[in-house]
């Protein structure tokens, strides 16, 4: 019932590509919010996501270096950058004892 029901709301075909894109901003979106607003278990989701996002961009590095495509290696280089300096904020600000975390 639930694979029938995702088939008949999900396009395929050449539009599926942006709904996963679509999906996977409004996680972003969803997280970042209570993250700016200092959730604890948005910070711990945010880590996760960082991770996923640099080893996605890792691999996109190392396509695009071995094809030859030069933006392609510095577009991953400038995401790879981004995700690894928010988790390194991730990891200063991680402090339990901070009174703004809830």
């Amino acid at each position: 019932m639930a694979v029938q029901l995702m088939t008949a709301v999900l396009p395929t075909g050449r539009h599926t590509e942006a709904w996963i894109g679509t999906i996977v901003a409004l996680i972003y979106v969803l997280v970042g919010i209570p993250f700016i607003l200092g959730r604890r278990w948005a910070r711990r989701a945010m880590g996760v996501l960082m991770v996923i996002a640099i080893l996605l961009f890792l691999q996109v590095l190392g396509a695009a270096g071995m094809a030859g495509n030069r933006l392609g290696v510095s577009d991953g280089a400038v995401v790879v950058g981004i995700a690894g300096y928010t988790l390194l904020f991730l990891a200063v600000s991680s402090r339990r004892d901070s009174p703004n975390l809830r």
